[in-house]
């Protein structure tokens, strides 16, 4: 299915939202537990996030 530009831009937006949070917790919590943060991580939970909020936005706002 084909996503309008407007689609991508929100989906792109809320993803960063959703990124920077998520790597805040995640970064919190290895500190907590004396651990390193894998920064490949945020690559992971920004996809996972962007293809979600793409398939939210789909079909409800069209160029």
């Amino acid at each position: 299915m084909p996503y309008s530009k407007r689609e991508h831009e929100l989906a792109l937006a809320t993803a960063i939202a959703m990124t920077t949070a998520d790597y805040q917790m995640e970064k919190t919590e290895a500190k907590a537990n004396n651990k390193k943060y894998d920064p490949n991580n945020g690559i992971e939970i920004f996809e996972q996030a962007y293809q979600h909020a793409l398939k939210y936005y789909s079909g409800n706002y069209p160029d």
